[in-house]
């Protein structure tokens, strides 16, 4: 009996306490939300400042009760913040645009009458009464008149109203009355109306209508006054850059290439203004992205040496590569022409330069034959060795330029290192040099004399295939008088052994289809 008055007793004990607690914490959450102002308060209470005139009691009045009216709570809805919680954006949308039945709640409390008469002067408490009525009409979805004030500011803005000029450059929704205002702002001769920090704000604002009406002449003067070193427009310098950037990338999409490069350049010359920033996406990458659209915009131009310059700015070796393979490419259009100098001229630069070993291994043919400058052979094998130390993307190329480089020691009577070229390249799979690797073979030319690895290169490369039916024939008949002399040897197994070596040089030295990446790579 005794522990079932103890349980009752601690029952009733805990909902006593639950209750308590219930209640003391209804009465904090209740304080606090009393003391979390209301956002649209807040909203509206800094603007107080701004509608603050002195001598304008008619603003005063209507701003005070506007003020006091918005500051009740929204209908349908309590929205509370702390310093802890985010305003959804349907909750920020509700705290900037009322609903039109609190503007009818207190419209007819407001004296209209003396607001609008308050409004017809042109001065600063002309220009606010008339932002505040528009605030009001646009509530109210009173279109015509909202229209009729908006009229009014641009009147007084065209009357040198410096109030109504700031508004407008700042607020004025048809872009081009925007920009026409700002412009005012931002050009002026001295400080004495506008301070710095007004006409700062007015060529940020410039520099995004410029862009958004793609008007690029207009940008730029607006990014040469900021850039100019004398006006502390540098926050502004970076979003001025991009903006200009974008409006040139669409000019040179178009194929205005003339007037995207004058662009570029203006780009280009004063980048180290904008990079002087200490904003870490002003970064040297940003000034290769253009480095390399303008080098791309002069090619096209046919502007050689503009392109070179530019190409020597950039720091991305592969983009130095992609300069040399460039002039290459014009220095064969050239060539093709007959305008032999000047391909000369350019296969150099694109060598010395940018290290282009296609232009060298065409500078190393042209003083080889002799064709279209006079023959010079230690010219062609100097050529030569400098394609051969820049083949980097050209690896394909390698077994060519020794063959070729194996010709020219050759008629110099070098047989040593035209052996040494001839069995790098037939090592690589070059029927060439294997047919002539195996003739030094078979003469004892540059080597000691050995018919059997003669046999073998002259049997992998007639195997191969040769397209060129003397060089065919030649071949065929090497490899038959070979043969014969294999035959002869008193071993009698030497022509077996040939041809087992042949067969190992195939495996070895021939680039089978299967295989042609890895071989490529273990051959370069």
């Amino acid at each position: 009996m005794k522990r079932k008055k103890v349980i009752g007793l601690c029952i009733v004990s805990l909902v006593i306490l639950v209750f308590l607690a219930n209640t003391l914490n209804g009465k904090r959450i209740s304080q606090t939300k009393k003391n979390i102002p209301n956002p649209l308060t807040e909203y509206l209470r800094q603007r107080t400042e701004y509608f603050t005139v002195k001598n304008c009691p008619a603003l005063d009045k209507a701003w005070a009760k506007f003020l006091d009216e918005t500051s009740k709570t929204l209908p349908g809805k309590e929205i509370y913040y702390t310093q802890d919680y985010t305003l959804k954006p349907e909750e920020i949308k509700e705290v900037k645009k009322f609903n039109v039945k609190n503007y009818h709640s207190f419209n007819e409390s407001i004296d209209f009458k003396t607001l609008e008469t308050s409004a017809l002067s042109n001065d600063e408490c002309g220009l606010k009464s008339s932002l505040l009525a528009s605030i009001i009409y646009d509530g109210l979805e009173m279109k015509d008149k909202e229209n009729e004030t908006h009229l009014r500011l641009v009147n007084f803005a065209n009357e040198n109203n410096p109030y109504a000029v700031e508004h407008l450059c700042n607020y004025s929704a048809p872009i081009d009355e925007r920009i026409r205002f700002c412009e005012i702002v931002f050009n002026q001769k001295d400080n004495s109306i506008f301070d710095k920090k007004e006409a700062n704000y007015a060529g940020s604002l410039l520099i995004y209508a410029y862009s958004e009406k793609k008007q690029p002449m207009q940008l730029l003067k607006v990014c040469e006054k900021i850039t100019d070193g004398q006006n502390s427009y540098d926050e502004y310098k970076g979003d001025c850059y991009f903006k200009l950037k974008s409006l040139a990338d669409d000019i040179y999409r178009e194929k205005n290439h003339k007037q995207a490069s004058f662009f570029y350049e203006k780009l280009i010359n004063f980048w180290e203004g904008v990079r002087q920033n200490d904003t870490p996406h002003y970064d040297d990458k940003t000034r290769e992205i253009i480095l390399v659209d303008l080098k791309d915009i002069y090619f096209n131009l046919g502007n050689v040496d503009k392109f070179i310059d530019v190409c020597k700015l950039v720091s991305d070796d592969f983009i130095k590569e992609i300069c040399g393979h460039r002039l290459e490419t014009l220095g064969k259009k050239l060539y093709n022409k007959k305008k032999y100098n000047e391909a000369i001229e350019l296969y150099t630069k694109a060598t010395d330069i940018f290290g282009d070993g296609n232009s060298a291994f065409n500078l190393g043919d042209m003083y080889l034959n002799g064709d279209v400058v006079p023959k010079n052979l230690a010219l062609a094998i100097d050529w030569y060795d400098k394609a051969l130390f820049n083949l980097e993307s050209y690896h394909y190329l390698r077994p060519l330029v020794l063959n070729q480089m194996g010709v020219a020691y050759n008629e110099q009577t070098d047989y040593v290192n035209a052996f040494d070229c001839y069995s790098k390249a037939a090592a690589l799979g070059y029927v060439t040099s294997q047919l002539n690797l195996a003739s030094m073979y078979a003469s004892g030319q540059g080597t000691l004399q050995d018919f059997k690895t003669a046999y073998a290169w002259i049997s992998i490369a007639i195997t191969q295939g040769i397209k060129n039916k003397e060089h065919y024939a030649n071949a065929i008949y090497l490899k038959n008088s070979l043969t014969q002399t294999l035959m002869r040897d008193q071993t009698k197994t030497a022509l077996n052994d040939a041809k087992t070596l042949a067969q190992q040089y195939y495996v070895q030295y021939v680039p089978h289809k299967m295989n042609m990446l890895k071989w490529s790579k273990n051959h370069r």
